[in-house]
């Protein structure tokens, strides 16, 4: 009597652990599927907002040649110290933004201070 339960326990065991290694598999796939749709929603928005600051950076510029044209056609007067002030701060802001926005489209999975590639869950302390 007892070999025969000997044999329903050998013969019940490897069910259970298959059974549990089924669930880790779905619970792998669940979160597998949530970070998949996690990256896309990422990426929508990026590209919405990449697209929105590339409309203020043009309207931006725009403006400011706007300014300077109507100043060097004489039909607006404006101090030389005001015109190198808007074409510095618009430089300034042009290529500050635009490495913001390089960086944060195109992440490096390299942390730049040791050279350590990181995982997502990581994130790098200053």
């Amino acid at each position: 009597m007892s070999r025969v339960l000997d044999l329903e326990k050998d013969i019940i065991k490897p069910d259970k652990e298959a059974e549990i290694r089924l669930k880790n598999s779905d619970i792998d796939l669940e979160f597998k599927k949530e970070e998949l749709e996690g990256n896309r929603q990422d990426r929508e928005q990026r590209k919405g907002f990449a697209n929105k600051l590339f409309i203020l950076l043009a309207s931006f510029i725009a403006v400011t040649l706007l300014i300077i044209f109507l100043v060097g056609f004489g039909c607006m007067e404006l101090n030389d110290a005001v015109l190198i002030t808007m074409l510095s701060t618009m430089s300034a802001n042009v290529i500050g933004i635009f490495i913001y926005v390089v960086m944060y489209l195109f992440k490096s999975n390299v942390c730049p201070n040791c050279g350590l590639k990181i995982t997502q869950s990581q994130t790098i302390k200053s």
